[in-house]
């Protein structure tokens, strides 16, 4: 974290809140193989949301952000899991008092020998009077 929150625990801020929703399994209509496309495959997504101390309770429920995933699942063809990551860590910052959205996404059976393939994402709000970059 950048900006120095009180004491510390696993980069959570004390009295900050930190969602999570572990293990999400949908079907999506995910890949760039041909195998991968016209039908489903499962995905799990972790997610994990942290909020402003301020804000109590939690200025989202784990329900909205079901919700949201899986509109943003259902919505169509995503080619690569890092784009579907990134959609959701957007849709999660989204809302009023959270300043960070850690997203994994996996596709299970992506290789045989494994138990799954998948990128995991960090991003963050950017802190008042932090430098934006310039346009």
């Amino acid at each position: 974290m950048t900006k120095a929150l009180g004491r510390q625990v696993n980069n959570l801020a004390d009295g900050a809140w930190r969602l999570t929703i572990a293990d999400l399994t949908l079907p999506a209509m995910i890949g760039v193989y041909d195998s991968e496309q016209g039908a489903p495959q499962p995905i799990a997504l972790t997610i994990d949301i942290d909020c402003d101390e301020a804000q109590t309770p939690p200025p989202l429920d784990h329900a909205a952000v079901e919700a949201g995933v899986r509109a943003i699942v259902g919505a169509g063809h995503i080619k690569l899991v890092e784009t579907l990551a990134e959609k959701v860590a957007a849709f999660c910052l989204d809302f009023e008092g959270v300043t960070r959205a850690a997203v994994s996404v996996s596709k299970p059976h992506a290789i045989e020998e494994a138990n799954a393939a998948g990128v995991r994402i960090v991003r963050s709000k950017p802190h008042e009077g932090d430098s934006q970059p310039m346009t």
